[in-house]
């Protein structure tokens, strides 16, 4: 299956870090995506989604 997000150069900013951190939020995003697709288990779909809102927020946090 295709990403549900696939990456683009265009989300890079040139800031290493930041650039990572977009990465691995989209990754995260995908592997959750691929998780509600497959119909995962309740438990696991949340451990997915509180990890990704805690990479947004940290990334969110150290873009301001």
């Amino acid at each position: 299956m295709p990403p549900f997000i696939p990456w683009h150069e265009d989300y890079e900013d040139g800031i290493d870090d930041l650039d990572r951190e977009h990465r691995e939020l989209i990754d995260q995003l995908n592997e959750l995506h691929e998780a509600v697709v497959a119909e995962a288990a309740p438990r696991r779909l949340v451990e997915l989604f509180d990890r990704a809102v805690k990479t947004g927020r940290h990334h969110i946090a150290s873009e301001e």
